[in-house]
């Protein structure tokens, strides 16, 4: 997985989304805080290659119940794991 942060700031990164999408070897995401603002128009713009999520900002009580849900789902993937492990070893 490739990340791009502020990808606004780099005009030829945007031009060049198409062809990571077109790659298929990564997963890329792209963000930029000022990416619905005309800043820097960019030079080609991917067409068809971009899928936009927009997404808000968390209070404190959301952002703990996220993170409890990720710690639940990682330990949960672990017993699994373990389970699948001790079942081989029989």
């Amino acid at each position: 997985m490739i990340f791009l942060d502020e990808i606004q700031e780099c005009q030829e990164a945007i031009t060049s989304l198409k062809f990571w999408a077109t790659d298929n070897r990564y997963d890329v995401i792209a963000s930029g805080s000022l990416l619905g603002i005309d800043y820097k128009r960019a030079s080609s713009y991917p067409v068809g290659y971009v899928d936009y999520i927009k997404m808000n900002g968390m209070d404190f009580e959301e952002f703990l119940y996220k993170t409890v849900c990720c710690i639940r789902i990682y330990l949960m993937m672990k017993i699994v794991k373990y389970i699948a492990i001790m079942k081989v070893a029989r």
